[in-house]
């Protein structure tokens, strides 16, 4: 008897495994959606293309099945403008609920672990485009005001604040789920045209998720773009690296020509004689105009002794970076060439990062690097 019972269970649980669904499912109950067509389209290495499409009840549900040999993203829409992101697996049984008027804003995503990531990143992006919104909004209504330009330049600083805040979410968001399909969404994502991760700059970040993911999906066609893209990425970097020239302490700092804020063109060997601090900074970067009146104070003791500060802005446009020196009250030596982190100079001096700067003594030669608050101030009294 106790044999027969044991079979019993083996042919029930034999049953059981051979009677569940197999493939995914995406199912959903959405308000104001009622016979209307929802389209699943496929999120590829190269584009979207067009997967699979439902109609839905009366009552707001649908669902979709299929069959997948890998995670795959999906975008789950009504229109191009009204969608959300979700990642699919061979056994997923994902649940979403929404109001159709607003996919985004509205929608809550059950049984994917890695689809409720994708939503966590997207509407926190939905609030940091919100805010953005309201920035143009409040341009729009003050574009006759004749403090535009005052107005615009306290606009632009709050949407980088914006911009850093969403940044550092995302770079926290990576560094807790480097395993997970969802990181590569936050290494790529947007806010408007501004990508809020380089993947120059932050390589590392783009470093760990790629050896992080290819070890859990080494076949998924999104891990292999992900790593192909590092490698040439490590090979542009090791390039460059290789081809600068060593910028620290002793050595003689590289020239720079740039046109100042006329047009005129000045060099950094013209102020051969003083001490110079060459200085990289930007009208956008709230560190540098943290550190702006700090440079102001030193500048107002020091000139008359032979100090003279040659500042170079990394700005994208020419109005940003007048205002800014004129707003802080910067009587000093300032050049650029707009090109952002693609300046010349930048690249020259191997900065990667913003405030840095170098101090030159009276013969060109460097004498120490990224001397900011009271540090700057000490090493301007013993030198002169």
């Amino acid at each position: 008897m106790k044999n027969l019972f044991l079979i019993s269970i083996i042919v029930i649980l034999s049953v059981s495994s051979c009677t569940k669904k197999s493939g995914y499912s995406i199912s959903g109950k959405l308000e104001n959606a009622a016979e209307k067509t929802i389209y699943l389209d496929e999120l590829t290495t190269s584009g979207i293309e067009p997967n699979d499409s439902a109609k839905i009840g009366a009552d707001g549900s649908f669902e979709i099945t299929g069959i997948t040999s890998e995670p795959r993203f999906f975008i789950l829409r009504f229109t191009m403008n009204n969608f959300i992101t979700i990642i699919v697996d061979s056994l997923s049984e994902i649940t979403i609920t929404a109001d159709a008027n607003n996919l985004l804003a509205t929608y809550n995503v059950t049984g994917s672990a890695d689809s409720k990531l994708i939503m966590e990143l997207d509407k926190k992006a939905f609030e940091s485009i919100a805010l953005v919104d309201s920035l143009t909004k409040i341009f729009q209504e003050h574009k006759d005001s004749p403090d535009i330009d005052t107005i615009k330049a306290q606009l632009d600083a709050k949407y980088q604040s914006i911009l850093e805040e969403n940044r550092s979410y995302n770079l926290n968001f990576i560094n807790k789920n480097k395993n997970s399909l969802a990181s590569l969404k936050a290494l790529y994502q947007k806010i408007g045209n501004n990508s809020l991760i380089n993947p120059y700059q932050d390589y590392k970040y783009f470093s760990q998720v790629d050896s992080a993911v290819n070890l859990t999906y080494p076949n998924s066609k999104h891990s292999k773009a992900l790593h192909a893209n590092i490698v040439e990425v490590k090979k542009a970097i090791d390039a460059e690296n290789s081809s600068k020239q060593s910028i620290n302490a002793g050595s003689e700092a590289p020239e720079i020509s740039l046109p100042n804020p006329d047009g005129k063109i000045l060099n950094l060997s013209d102020f051969r004689g003083k001490v110079v601090l060459l200085d990289f900074w930007a009208s956008w970067c709230k560190p540098c105009r943290i550190e702006n009146p700090n440079l102001v104070a030193n500048y107002k003791k020091y000139h008359s002794k032979g100090f003279e500060i040659f500042q170079v802005s990394l700005d994208k446009t020419k109005q940003d970076w007048i205002n800014a020196i004129a707003n802080d009250k910067l009587n000093w030596i300032h050049v650029s060439d707009l090109q952002y982190w693609n300046s010349p100079a930048a690249k020259l001096y191997n900065v990667s990062s913003i405030p840095s700067n170098f101090l030159i003594d009276k013969d060109g030669k460097i004498i120490a690097t990224n001397l900011r608050g009271e540090e700057l101030g000490k090493k301007l009294k013993e030198i002169l």
